[in-house]
């Protein structure tokens, strides 16, 4: 998404001495409880820079641009003292892997967006908010609230009131009285929420950060209130509400001592995506930081006409796992970066491929079950006779093939199927049809698979119980098959056929 002048004019022209922090709260239906810690020592920070770090993974390969963004959080935070309290100890949290599910019954799994309460360790899904987004959390996290207007997850040993929270779709609130209604005449982008914080008077914020977080573009800053602030709200600053929006109750302001981060993002619906670390008071946002980036830098959310572990949509995938299912006959699950495609999915066979590269030609990995060897000796596409249809039939008979270039079979254990991976590629002659070397068919009529001369594919055959096998197959163009190999090999590797 292009950036907006505004945005750029507010980024280029903003002065600051130094980034401040502050709270920010939302209060829904389903939540009862007050947070809020005011706090009698004076606020005295130290700032570090802040440094946001973004990753690019890409391909070699025209046709492929696959991109991998993270977003690094860490460096971004102020060092504080504040009175004589000793600050919080939490154990550090290491960088979350995909998936570790427990068996527990006590904790919410992944499979069950629905349920909140502690959570087991792996990648999770929101139901009910309406900034939709995927995130892993390690062991030791909860999530005590997901409804339209707030998702919050809490840490084991934070102190109390201390949550990341994501909120979606703010008005800027009325300044002039402490009513729960919006300001008139505010817009809602990015710029207008951002262009308010850095005006208030009550606010001390942080020199704003471009950033990407979770696929959406935008800005980060930290915001406190000014200690000498007094306006019409006793010791806090009022930010901004649902109400002229998704009108539930939820609002959030800054009182006391509080700490907020806020990324402010480009949402799908053209308004604002808000995410925030919120702590009682610095000390405590300190230490929360350094357990809650690696969860933050995990969020993906769902962009319009994203797909989302569903094995009924075809089109681009949000990254993160997904299932594979019917029409398929086969159901398998497997995890994919930003910028993967399911293009196809059939009863017999299944596509996944980098965003514009459409065609079996071009670079993909494609999965077909119960294949049969394609007869040699005419453009058909029928079985050859004879042939068996288990993982060592297949190889055998390619190799005896004479005009292919066949490596040499490697043993692999694949997502609970065992077989065989080897390369092929076309040396001369053989039965090219239309173009390509025909090689494989399959009962579902429509499909079939040829070798394109000087594309030489990777083959996976696998052992499939109650039935016969599976077929995975990623083609590229001879000169950058090291390079999609190295990006297709991690998405291979994810599969799971087990029940």
């Amino acid at each position: 998404m292009t950036q907006r002048t505004d945005i750029e004019r507010v980024l280029d022209l903003w002065l600051a001495d130094g980034p401040n922090h502050v709270p920010d709260r939302v209060f829904d239906d389903a939540v009862a409880a007050v947070y809020r810690a005011p706090q009698r020592s004076p606020w005295r920070l130290r700032w570090r820079d802040l440094k946001v770090s973004t990753r690019f993974l890409a391909a070699a390969i025209a046709v492929l641009a696959i991109v991998a963004v993270g977003v690094g959080l860490t460096a971004l935070g102020p060092t504080s003292n504040t009175g004589a309290s000793p600050s919080p100890s939490m154990a550090p949290t290491p960088t979350p892997t995909q998936a570790a599910v427990t068996d527990d019954p006590s904790l919410c799994q992944p499979s069950d967006p629905e349920c909140t309460g502690r959570l087991a360790a792996g990648t999770h899904s929101t139901a009910a908010v309406l900034a939709p987004v995927r995130y892993t959390v390690p062991e030791g996290w909860q999530k005590p609230l997901d409804v339209p207007g707030a998702m919050n997850l809490e840490a084991d040993g934070a102190p109390a009131n201390t949550i990341i929270a994501v909120w979606p779709d703010w008005n800027i609130m009325s300044q002039s009285t402490c009513e729960n209604r919006p300001e008139e005449g505010r817009g809602r982008s990015v710029e207008d929420l951002l262009a308010f914080l850095i005006d208030h008077p009550g606010l001390v914020v942080s020199t704003p950060e471009r950033v990407v977080l979770g696929g959406l573009p935008g800005v980060v800053v930290d915001v406190r209130r000014d200690e000498t602030w007094s306006g019409p709200c006793t010791n806090a600053v009022n930010l901004f509400t649902h109400q002229g929006t998704i009108n539930d109750i939820g609002w959030q302001d800054i009182s006391g001592d509080r700490v907020n981060r806020l990324w402010l993002l480009d949402g799908p619906n053209g308004h604002v995506t808000n995410v925030a670390i919120e702590a009682p008071n610095s000390d405590a946002f300190d230490a929360f930081v350094e357990i809650a980036t690696p969860v933050i830098e995990s969020f993906r959310f769902q962009r319009e006409a994203l797909c989302v572990d569903t094995s009924e949509c075809t089109g681009p995938l949000l990254a993160g796992l997904h299932h594979a299912g019917p029409p398929l006959e086969q159901p398998f699950t497997y995890v994919v970066p930003d910028g993967w495609v399911n293009d196809w999915n059939v009863p017999l066979g299944y596509a996944l491929v980098p965003a514009g590269a459409t065609e079996t030609s071009e670079p993909g990995i494609f999965i077909f079950l119960d294949v049969y060897g394609s007869d040699q000796t005419s453009c058909t596409r029928r079985p050859a006779g004879g042939l068996g249809r288990t993982s060592a039939d297949l190889v055998a008979w390619l190799g005896a093939l004479p005009d292919l270039s066949i490596t040499a079979p490697e043993p692999v254990v694949l997502g609970g199927l065992t077989g065989s991976r080897v390369d092929v590629s076309v040396t001369s002659g053989g039965p090219v049809c239309s173009g390509d070397y025909q090689l494989w068919v399959s009962d579902y009529q429509p499909l079939w698979w040829g070798l394109t001369p000087g594309h030489p594919t990777r083959h996976y055959l696998l052992d499939l119980p109650d039935r016969h096998n599976v077929l995975i197959v990623v083609p590229a163009p001879e000169a950058d098959f090291d390079a999609l190999m190295a990006i297709a090999d991690p998405i291979i590797e994810s599969f799971d056929f087990t029940p």
